[in-house]
């Protein structure tokens, strides 16, 4: 009889040990956080103007972004003339619950969506954040990704990976120019769902890949020249090597046209998923005593 109730016993801890773990979100990075970086070139009432946008719900981390860092990252991919002599476009991040996926709000952004944004944020490793990309007057936003690495590295306490960050500014210029070509819109859309196939699919044979984006463009409706098809060819290959999860894609993709509700709101969420543990450990707890009791 006391092996039985020790076999029991046991039981019960791996349910409890099990059913605590499906219930609580893995945390990889603490959510709550704040983060602002600066473009350096702002004035102080350019900053107080940002600062109206952000709307931080606590004192956030303050960064600055300078335009040689601009210039580091982005000159292989456009012209010096483009990326300009100030660094203007600044970035705040809040990082959220785990699982929330990436959402993303833009003010005079001017060249880049939200979503491309948040495509190449993905690419880099970013993930469950709340971003608002703007600016003082209408600018590129080109830029802003540096920002959006710079706060989420450190919210996270490590940076991403060079690698992963050097293709993310990749796509996000690949899909600037695509967008100049054939809309904004269509150009973010189909480098997604690209990327999407050829992660899934796990391809980097350039001709499934090439397979992938005129059936995407057909479906579309979109005329891609055979230069537009070859340089996002060339793009998905890189994506190959960079160990890309469709699961985590999808995740990170899944609210990024709906608006945030808040801190307060995902707080409410983990406090509500407590009280059901809480009430699983009662009952089991209490079932325990009546199997004693009853000897």
């Amino acid at each position: 009889m006391k092996e039985l109730k020790f076999l029991i016993i046991l039981c019960f801890i791996a349910i409890v040990s099990v059913g605590i773990y499906g219930f609580l979100p893995v945390i990889a990075i603490e959510s709550g956080q704040e983060f602002i970086s600066f473009g350096a070139d702002l004035d102080e009432q350019q900053r107080d103007q940002m600062m109206r946008y952000f709307q931080p719900v606590k004192l956030p981390g303050i960064l600055e972004v300078t335009n040689s860092e601009e210039y580091y990252y982005l000159s292989k991919y456009v012209p010096k003339e483009q990326i300009g002599s100030r660094a203007i476009s600044s970035v705040y991040i809040q990082t959220l619950v785990h699982g929330s996926g990436i959402q993303v709000q833009t003010q005079k952004i001017t060249w880049v969506t939200g979503g491309m944004y948040a495509n190449a944020a993905i690419t880099a490793g970013v993930k469950d954040v709340l971003i608002k990309a703007g600016a003082p007057f209408s600018v590129s936003g080109t830029a802003a990704l540096t920002g959006i690495f710079k706060t989420f590295e450190k919210a996270q306490g490590k940076p991403l990976l060079s690698t992963k960050k050097g293709i993310a500014y990749e796509e996000l210029i690949m899909t600037g120019e695509l967008g100049e070509e054939i809309g904004q819109k269509n150009a973010e859309v189909i480098i997604r769902d690209v990327k999407k196939e050829v992660v899934e699919k796990g391809t980097d044979n350039p001709e499934e890949i090439r397979i992938i984006i005129e059936t995407k463009a057909n479906e579309y409706n979109l005329n891609l020249s055979k230069e537009q098809v070859n340089e996002i060819v060339h793009l998905m290959e890189k994506m190959k090597n960079l160990n890309l999860n469709i699961e985590e894609i999808n995740n990170q993709l899944k609210n990024l046209e709906t608006r945030v509700k808040g801190i307060q709101e995902q707080g409410e969420k983990v406090g509500g998923v407590l009280n059901q543990i809480l009430a699983f450990l009662q009952k089991l707890f209490d079932l325990i005593s009546r199997i004693f009791s009853s000897n």
